[in-house]
């Protein structure tokens, strides 16, 4: 059994992509047997019986600002250092920059997998201030996913880690 957390944006019952990519493998490894965690802002009201009918560790943390799209709370980033305590592995949701940061302050012994949903795009001189950190986070990581080949090849971000890079396909639940 591996204890595994999640840093994401926002989690189940909040709609999206990441938010369902998220709530799909950490279901799937809460099945395997697997101690799960996700750390996440809080946009909506949930109530804890929400969170323990999906059997998951759900760590929700009010947003403070937003910067760029990018939620911040100094909450959100003491969560990410203290539930990733004697974490076997670390899965990050990208973009999320706050989340980039907290993994540079984890124990070398956690694993980093990092889940490349998107580039930074879009974000002017902010997507431009936020390269040094993207390239540390991708240093310290021991994988990287990427959605697809052709969105792995295109991304100039990924392009200097292509030895981390595993592609995983996002699929659909039959």
């Amino acid at each position: 059994m591996a204890k595994i957390v999640h840093f994401a944006k926002y989690f189940y019952p909040e709609k999206g992509g990441i938010e369902s990519v998220t709530l799909s493998l950490s279901r799937a490894a809460t099945v395997a047997g697997h101690l799960v965690s996700v750390v996440c802002f809080q946009r909506s009201k949930v109530s804890e019986i929400d969170d323990a009918i999906l059997g998951l560790r759900i760590l929700r943390t009010p947003v403070s600002i937003i910067l760029s799209s990018q939620p911040l709370s100094v909450k959100y980033f003491i969560k990410c250092l203290w539930s990733a305590k004697g974490a076997d592995l670390v899965h990050l949701h990208m973009p999320n920059m706050l989340a980039a940061f907290c993994a540079l302050f984890l124990e070398r012994k956690i694993l980093v997998l990092v889940h490349w949903h998107s580039d930074v795009i879009n974000k002017g001189i902010i997507g431009i201030l936020l390269r040094p950190l993207e390239y540390l986070l991708l240093r310290r990581a021991d994988c990287i996913i990427a959605t697809s080949r052709a969105y792995s090849d295109a991304s100039t971000t990924l392009a200097r880690f292509r030895r981390k890079i595993t592609v995983v396909p996002i699929g659909v639940s039959l």
